[in-house]
């Protein structure tokens, strides 16, 4: 395994500046997830790493070794596509091995590297089937197993994922953690699926127009953002925006640290509000029924939606018109640029 460090990294497609001056340091056996919605660049980004786009400026090291300039092939990095990109007139067997066959490795190596990433990723009983006879978990599992049998530096993982139905989806995210865990490697990954980021990551790197937004653990995004974006991004459902006016200022108190001002706005998390508790007043708009929990979305003031997140037996419908109250101590705050104001009340939070 190995670190990688981007310095001040740029690419533009003719007239288009797709990444921005990005710095950023991935520790050695360390998970990180670039997130952000789409055309925020991290594919691109990733694709540099990968050496499968010229940079335009900055430079990529590879521990101590600058790799920028060096062809994709020479990089000592295994990436897993999308696509799969299985050839389908070759068994599982040979799809994985076909990379160190390129490499003129011995193929007693290659036969006991193919055994061992076989039983990481269950396909013993699979390696005689051609691509067609596979699952579309089976397949990822493959071009995993293609990337495995190579023992990378680095392994880059492109939206790995992404074609596969929910529940899938869901085991394979517990194989990769699995992965990572067995084999303690350096990993990238990409997404554009933020539960994918908080579940598999050790970093998040939240990118925003070919920009870095935020870095930082699931957990110090999720509780600590730094903007408005990285706030409204990360969470599900969304965090909620209500602008600071006399009737909020009266709730919050004179004790509050942060000298909120008309003009900033407050971010609410669902499970910052409580219904059916004085406070506040609004109709609810939409009731959704998850079954252990329920999710309760109300009209403040006829333009301003907020979530609630409450136990599954709550009693309220649609048009109700309901109290609720906001646990001010767990709030976020934001001026009119969307930048957080200092201090936030969970920057005490020691956040891992």
């Amino acid at each position: 395994m190995s670190s990688l460090e981007i310095k001040n990294l740029h690419k533009e497609f003719d007239d288009f500046h797709a990444i921005r001056g990005i710095d950023l340091h991935i520790e050695k056996g360390e998970f990180a997830v670039f997130v952000g919605p789409s055309g925020c660049g991290k594919s691109t980004l990733l694709r540099l790493i990968a050496g499968l786009e010229t940079v335009t400026s900055g430079s990529i090291m590879l521990d101590d070794k600058e790799i920028t300039e060096v062809a994709a092939s020479q990089r000592d990095l295994a990436m897993v596509f999308q696509s799969y990109a299985l050839y389908p007139h070759m068994t599982v067997a040979e799809n994985m091995s076909f990379a160190l066959k390129l490499a003129n490795v011995d193929q007693a190596v290659i036969d006991k590297k193919v055994k061992e990433a076989a039983e990481i990723l269950q396909l013993q009983d699979l390696l005689t089937r051609k691509p067609k006879a596979l699952s579309g978990g089976q397949r990822q599992r493959v071009a995993i197993g293609r990337a495995i049998v190579r023992h990378p530096s680095v392994f880059l993982f492109d939206e790995p994922l992404s074609n596969l139905d929910a529940s899938l989806r869901v085991q394979m995210r517990q194989e990769l953690s699995q992965l990572h865990h067995d084999l303690k490697s350096t990993m990238i990954y990409v997404t554009h699926d933020q539960v994918e980021a908080m579940t598999l990551a050790d970093k998040v790197v939240i990118l925003s127009a070919g920009k870095v937004e935020q870095v930082g653990t699931p957990l110090d995004v999720y509780y600590n953002p730094q903007s408005r974006f990285v706030a409204e991004f990360i969470g599900t459902p969304k965090m909620s925006f209500i602008p600071v006016d006399t009737e909020i200022q009266n709730l919050i108190g004179s004790q509050d640290k942060r000298n909120l001002t008309k003009g900033d706005c407050l971010g609410i998390r669902p499970e910052s509000i409580s219904i059916n508790e004085k406070g506040l007043q609004g109709k609810v708009s939409l009731v959704e029924r998850l079954g252990a929990e329920t999710l309760v979305y109300i009209d403040y003031q006829d333009q301003y939606k907020i979530a609630a997140r409450t136990n599954s037996l709550a009693s309220v419908t649609v048009g109700d018109q309901i109290d609720f109250s906001i646990n001010f101590d767990s709030v976020h705050s934001f001026d009119q640029d969307g930048v957080r104001v200092s201090p936030n009340v969970t920057d005490d939070l020691i956040v891992g």
